[in-house]
């Protein structure tokens, strides 16, 4: 599985308690971790392995952690740290939000004693921990620049400064077991190897994670293949995400080519040379919008959406408390609003079940919506929610490996302070519908982009707006994905359907736009859009009956009537979708 290292450079004071948003996360100050966990150190991942619980529910790793430093508590030489998610066999099971790690990362870790019963041959006696409030109990160490960060601070002026405020918090020395080694390169390293120049590529604006080519010109880069990075997603860009090895498709001393990872967001590229020598590119590189993948045996494979339900597509269950509305009252119709919005988006053929789930147990392995507690794990402190998305690989004659999924599990917090409306956020409370927007992106197999105020940015600042809308750019990619969802059918599977157009169950009172009229209707060459209040802009977008989106226009003007040219399509049937200020109408169209 590709694992992903999270750091985030904000403008904060490093105490700051001021409570800063994000769409399924909410800051927890380093000063909180430190109390509230039972074990503190720096240390280096050494071994990683996944396993089935016990109850074969939910797939974690453990990661073996070399200590070095003691900062609270008492430690063993090594330990084992469980994260969420992992990869096992043919099943992969990806939690958003969770911390991933990989050998050879070190850092600092805030933990707690983990209750996780793990199906494996060898018990083990070393005791298991996991990080107090998740992803953002690691701070990474970064030695080529100097650096140490989590998702949401980062601080460049190396270790001393850093022990230091450890030390302002504890109240005491740390207790060195291995001697760490020096952060910074020397000087003299640096100059004694050729540095890359003149870095350029092309395109300028490209995809991740959907094996998009991207060539970086230069010189050099070395006859030997070195390290592509591009700016990590998950965390605003403050850190670089490698692509991998089997992603690099070529390497000379001039030139690059190379598949944009997952996760890679807009911000500069990095070549890191076979000799240690790096450079980033001065021009940015636009990353409009990025696709899960699973990572197995050090090679990227794209993933989509079979028909789970025998019906084509998939079917959510809601666990009583929120088949109810009991849990966290209002949930329930915002999270069909949100639901309903990516299914008009994209037709992506998901439903909800009429009856509440039976099953109140599962993780990543069915289709159920749930608050955390009770049979679901609660999600760590600083978390809004979650999806877990459970994934397996088939390797099919003449095609080579796919992955697909075959269950989403989304979970919220349920003591976290809900919002629920269209407005501003009040009182620094979480909107819920926009989480629930954010993590059904994640189930659409949709990555972080690095956009602050986008729909799939990893954060948002209190008091912001909900979202009432899907951006151009992600819908495209959730489109995308559909597409290869309906197309692609992948040995003992059916693909996934489309739902029909008319069907999209939208909230009428917020989303349908009042007075659009589309006319004519069957029409030839060309259709009038006439809307009958002020809007000088209309997203208009033509899907086919098969659900994939075929045309997206801008119609501008002050005028009442917009004109669309149809001609380059063939006659049949299609839906046309208008869209303005955050409300949409979607109408069947025929062309002759």
């Amino acid at each position: 599985m590709i694992c992903k290292l999270n750091y985030m450079l904000v403008l904060l004071v490093f105490f700051s308690l001021s409570k800063t948003r994000a769409q399924s996360l909410f800051e927890v100050p380093l000063q909180t971790q430190i109390n509230k966990a039972s074990l503190v150190v720096e240390g280096e991942v050494k071994a990683v392995a996944s396993f089935w619980n016990t109850e074969k529910t939910m797939i974690y790793t453990v990661n073996t952690i070399e200590v070095h430093k003691v900062f609270k508590g008492k430690s063993a030489d090594f330990i084992e740290i469980v994260t969420d998610g992992g990869l096992v066999d043919n099943v992969a099971i990806e939690v958003s939000h969770a911390l991933e790690l990989k050998e050879g990362d070190v850092g600092f870790f805030t933990l707690e004693e983990s209750a996780v019963a793990l199906k494996r041959a060898v018990k083990r006696t070393v005791k298991p921990y996991r990080v107090y409030s998740g992803i953002q109990g690691f701070y990474a160490y970064d030695f080529l620049d100097d650096s140490v960060s989590n998702i949401f601070s980062s601080f460049g002026d190396g270790m001393s400064p850093f022990y230091e405020k450890i030390s302002a918090v504890t109240q005491d020395d740390y207790t060195i077991l291995k001697a760490q080694k020096a952060l910074k390169q020397s000087d003299s390293a640096k100059r004694s190897v050729r540095v890359p120049t003149g870095i350029s590529f092309t395109p300028t604006t490209i995809t991740a994670g959907t094996q998009s080519v991207l060539t970086i010109r230069g010189s050099g880069f070395g006859a030997n293949k070195g390290v592509v990075g591009f700016r990590n997603a998950d965390d605003g860009g403050a850190s670089f995400e490698n692509a991998l090895s089997s992603e690099i498709l070529s390497w000379t001393d001039t030139e690059i080519r190379v598949h944009v990872t997952a996760n890679a967001g807009t911000g500069t590229v990095r070549v890191i040379t076979t000799a240690g020598a790096r450079a980033e590119s001065s021009a940015i590189l636009n990353v409009s919008y990025s696709q899960l993948n699973v990572s197995t045996d050090g090679e990227a494979f794209v993933l989509q959406h079979v028909d789970d339900n025998g019906l084509g597509g998939y079917t959510f269950e809601l666990t009583p408390g929120v088949f109810n509305d009991t849990d966290v009252p209002g949930a329930r119709q915002a999270f069909s609003r949100a639901l309903n919005r990516w299914t008009c988006e994209t037709l992506v053929n998901w439903g909800i079940s009429n009856q509440p789930s039976q099953d109140v147990t599962r993780q990543g392995a069915g289709n159920v919506v749930a608050f955390d507690g009770g049979g679901f794990e609660n999600l760590p402190e600083g978390s809004l929610g979650r999806t877990i998305t459970s994934r397996v690989g088939r390797t099919c004659p003449s095609r080579g490996e796919q992955w697909y999924v075959d269950g989403i599990d989304i979970i919220f917090n349920k003591d976290a302070d809900w919002y629920f409306g269209n407005g501003p956020i009040q009182n620094n409370q979480f909107d819920f519908e926009s989480v629930a927007l954010h993590e059904l992106g994640h189930a659409h197999l949709l990555d972080h982009v690095i956009e602050p105020g986008n729909l799939m940015h990893f954060r948002r600042n209190g008091g912001d707006s909900s979202f009432t809308s899907i951006e151009r750019r992600i819908a495209e990619g959730g489109n995308d994905v559909h597409q290869r969802s309906i197309t692609n059918q992948i040995c003992n599977t059916n693909v996934m359907t489309s739902i029909e157009g008319e069907n999209c169950t939208l909230d009428i009172a917020t989303q349908t736009i009042p007075g659009v009229t589309i006319f004519p209707n069957p029409a030839r060459d060309n259709v009038f859009i006439k809307h009958a209040g002020a809007a000088s802009r209309l997203d208009v977008r033509l899907y086919d009956v098969s659900g994939r989106l075929i045309m997206y226009k801008d119609l501008q003007g002050d005028d009442t009537t917009k004109l669309l040219d149809v001609t380059p399509f063939k006659s049949g049937v299609y839906m046309l979708t208008v869209v303005s200020n955050g409300k949409k109408t979607t109408q069947k169209l025929i062309l002759n």
